[in-house]
């Protein structure tokens, strides 16, 4: 699981630095909107908070990555058993309930339990790691609404709505791999067949 991890927290730290090289190219695009000066700087203020959210995705995913491949021994059954926990929430309010806890760490597990024995720094971290995704999709998301409302304001009619329709689109793929499924049943739905020229 650890390598898992470490490689999905890379890909997403490399995808968010090229998200940023597109939204710093696309800067010079919106801002040149002489017609529409109102909507000039709303998507070059998306584009510019889009660029930084970005890029702290990019460097928080991957420190998350170096943080997660410095891992040993009883930190990596920990890694295994919050996977396991995460894997198997069902919308219950104590996830560790439902798995049993490794013996080689009930003991920390416990321990960690009792708010004495938690530290700031601990959970900062921790924060820090899990906050890398949501940095790198809210820099995405702007980018998206950006380019947008840039559509709205220089191209034709056609082209805004086939713009906007594309990213509604893709805004309701993105949100259907969020939803709880099994992957089972994904699997049998699925199709790998391509077509035959």
């Amino acid at each position: 699981m650890q390598e898992v991890t470490v490689e999905g927290y890379r890909t997403l730290g490399i995808v968010s630095t090229f998200i940023a090289g597109v939204e710093s190219q696309c800067i010079g695009l919106v801002s040149d909107l002489p017609d529409h000066p109102k909507i000039s700087e709303a998507a070059s203020a998306l584009l510019l908070i889009g660029l930084t959210l970005s890029s702290f995705g990019a460097a928080l995913s991957l420190l998350s990555a170096r943080w997660f491949d410095l891992l040993r021994g009883n930190q990596l059954v920990m890694l295994e058993y919050r996977w396991e926990c995460a894997r198997n929430n069902k919308k219950r309010a104590d996830i560790e309930a439902q798995i049993p806890i490794p013996p080689e760490i009930r003991e920390e597990v416990e321990k960690y339990k009792d708010r004495r024995y938690r530290l700031s720094k601990d959970y900062a971290v921790a924060k820090a790691v899990s906050l890398a995704p949501p940095f790198v999709f809210a820099g995405f998301y702007t980018f998206i609404i950006a380019m947008v409302l840039y559509t709205w304001a220089a191209h034709s009619l056609t082209a805004s709505i086939v713009n906007t329709f594309v990213a509604a689109l893709g805004t309701i793929l993105v949100v259907c791999m969020h939803l709880d499924f099994d992957f089972m049943g994904s699997l049998q739905d699925m199709s790998f067949k391509r077509p035959r020229i």
